[in-house]
């Protein structure tokens, strides 16, 4: 009995930028150097300013074919992305985090703080001060924005036409203005 190998190549990152401008849904095209692209992070956060507190959930979903029907999803979930500033400023070596709402945070999930020096935190308390399971990095100022960060990961992308191509629709139940990122971290694969 022959075994077929299938190789990969290294990981590489996919950046895609969705803005929305009083919308309540987004397309996007996320094109594929393999036929088929393991995805081992995915991260979906607001990425500016939205110009106030921010908090609404989205449903994302992730299809092989360009028709976008119900049929042709293979993965869709939904999440709460939150945007709020801090409102004390942070300490280098000190996980505390003072954000203007604490609410819509979890422990456990992960946040990024904005501004000029970026910094990621995986939260492990949630108060009025929240606490992260590491130090902070860099000093972030009153009004820096913080984010939470939507994960996913285990699936993978693929065209089910024969194309390279796989699609994305990303939506709320109302119309947003509001800068979004999503970043996959993924495996090609071919053989």
């Amino acid at each position: 009995m022959a075994v077929s190998r299938i190789k990969g190549s290294p990981l590489s990152t996919i950046s895609l930028d969705i803005d929305f401008s009083a919308s309540d849904s987004e397309d996007v095209v996320i094109p594929l150097t393999h036929k088929m692209s393991h995805i081992f992070r995915g991260r979906l956060y607001i990425d500016t300013d939205p110009g106030a507190a921010f908090s609404a959930w989205a449903k994302y979903t992730f299809y092989n074919k360009a028709a976008m029907r119900g049929e042709d999803a293979f993965y869709r979930t939904e999440a709460k992305l939150v945007y709020t500033e801090l409102e004390d400023p942070t300490v280098i070596g000190s996980p505390d985090i003072t954000p203007d709402d604490h609410t819509d945070f979890s422990p456990n999930d992960l946040a990024l703080i904005l501004g000029a020096s970026e910094e990621y935190v995986r939260l492990k308390t949630i108060a009025d001060t929240m606490v992260a399971e590491d130090n902070l990095l860099a000093v972030h100022p009153v009004d820096t924005g913080l984010v939470r960060i939507s994960e996913f990961s285990g699936f993978s992308l693929f065209n089910n036409e024969g194309d390279s191509d796989v699609y994305l629709n990303i939506s709320f139940a109302v119309a947003q203005t509001v800068s979004l990122k999503m970043e996959l971290l993924v495996r090609g694969f071919y053989g």
